[in-house]
């Protein structure tokens, strides 16, 4: 009877167990529910179309005429540069290195080949989402993950910003979020200061809102939009932001691109020879561009092979056409004019951040890179 009796108790004591872990794991599994995009995206560069960019020439430097001054001097880093862009169902967009092995699906390799320079953005980024309790959308950490339990995951929105220098914040204009007009703001310049490049807090109500300046650029006066602005930002409400900088690629170049359909699992889409390989033996198929980045002239035109069927064939002259246009960048003729070609996320993100940084850096003469051609002397 006793032994019966332990039996019993130790069968109740495993289902209790279970069911212990069960909620756990089940509570674990769905708080730290996200998207492959959120889980796999960032920390990586991210190609982007070419974007104008405010050249400073004042560098005394650059004001000579020897042709070893010119552009391409002054742009100090050669490099190859690949991304791969994997698209799922739901029409999120992963963003990732190459890869040797992948499983069903669509794909974007992107390979740019592109000489360039750096120019560090800094940007204040926040982060909304509708909240499932509320039916509201809320502040929340723009560095962490979302769960679908508590939040439409389709409806996150970020702000993004460039953050203005300390040195200008008195003076320099810039464009108001909420009125999209053009602002001018007299605030305390200890607003615009980048404090810590990790999450912190802001309290809403000390935010620097912008006034309008007219015609006359008398005073700055409150408008309507602008008091409406403030209004939205009452009852202390903490509003969660990260200031950082974003390094941007500004240069010359080109880009290949490869739009693929994997069809067999494990197909190797680390590398456009290699892709030429898998479309040859059916693992994949889909198309292939080449286009140019801040260059162009008759030969290079003329170099370009018009977009086509992805195969063997044509990533082999895809490289081939490279070479030829790379070995062109030096001739005296070639028109060429730098353009942002890419950036790097250095924070977990998805599209709809990176959409959000390139609608800010893609308004009129928002970005400037100062042009410092070297010397002809050797160190």
């Amino acid at each position: 009877m006793y032994g019966f009796f332990m039996k019993k108790t130790n069968v109740k004591n495993i289902i209790v167990f279970l069911a212990v872990f069960y909620i756990l794991v089940g509570c674990s599994s769905i708080k730290n529910l996200r998207t492959e995009a959120e889980k796999n995206s960032g920390y990586t560069y991210i190609p982007l179309e070419p974007l104008p960019i405010k050249i400073d020439s004042n560098d005394p430097s650059c004001n000579s005429n020897d042709t070893d001054k010119k552009l391409v001097s002054a742009l100090p880093d050669n490099a190859v540069r690949m991304s791969i862009q994997s698209f799922d169902a739901d029409g999120n967009i992963t963003y990732g290195s190459s890869k040797a092995g992948v499983s069903t699906g669509s794909y974007r390799v992107i390979v740019d080949y592109i000489m360039s320079d750096v120019v560090s953005v800094p940007v204040t980024i926040s982060k909304l989402a509708r909240s499932k309790t509320t039916n509201k959308e809320e502040y929340v950490n723009p560095l962490g993950t979302l769960n679908s339990r508590d939040y439409d995951l389709t409806s996150v929105v970020y702000n993004v910003t460039k953050t203005i220098d300390i040195a200008s914040a008195g003076t320099r204009k810039s464009t108001s979020l909420k009125t999209g007009k053009s602002v001018s703001s007299n605030e305390n310049a200890s607003a615009y200061a980048v404090t810590n490049p990790k999450f912190n807090y802001s309290i809403a109500t000390k935010l620097t809102l912008p006034c309008v300046t007219n015609a006359d650029n008398e005073a700055c006066k409150p408008t309507d939009s602008t008091s409406k602005t403030e209004e939205s930002f009452v009852n202390n409400r903490v509003i969660p932001k990260v200031t950082l900088d974003i390094p941007i690629y500004v240069g010359i170049g080109l880009r290949v691109t490869a739009n693929v359909n994997v069809i067999k699992t494990n197909a190797n889409i680390s590398g456009l020879g290699v892709i030429g390989m898998e479309a040859e033996s059916n693992a994949l198929n889909g198309d292939l561009i080449i286009q140019t980045l801040g260059i162009n002239g008759e030969s290079v035109s003329s170099a370009l092979p018009i977009q086509s069927e992805l195969n063997r064939t044509t990533a082999q002259n895809a490289i081939v056409s490279i070479a030829q246009i790379k070995s062109m960048l030096y001739q005296a003729n070639l028109a060429a004019r730098p353009r942002i070609v890419g950036m790097y996320l250095p924070i977990p993100g998805n599209v709809t951040l990176v959409n959000a940084i390139v609608s800010e850096l893609s308004k009129e003469n928002s970005i400037e890179w100062k042009k410092i051609c070297p010397s002809k002397n050797k160190f």
